[in-house]
């Protein structure tokens, strides 16, 4: 029984030291793009001036993108 409690605490501990890291897409907004960007547009007269191009397709729905 003693060895057991000592196997699973044991491994606990190891499972503590290993370090998560995040992805990209975890890490939040990302603070390189303006406001005006990622907004749905129709043309390029909806868009800000840092975000200029209105671009997207049939499968993407159409966005403010510099």
């Amino acid at each position: 029984m003693t060895l057991i409690m000592f196997m699973v605490i044991g491994l606990l501990a190891i499972q503590t030291l290993y370090l998560v890291e995040c992805s990209r897409r975890d890490q939040g907004r990302r603070t390189k793009y303006p406001p005006f960007c990622k907004l749905l547009c129709k043309d390029n007269s909806q868009c800000g001036e840092t975000c200029p191009n209105c671009k997207g397709g049939i499968w993407t729905p159409y966005e403010c993108a510099a």
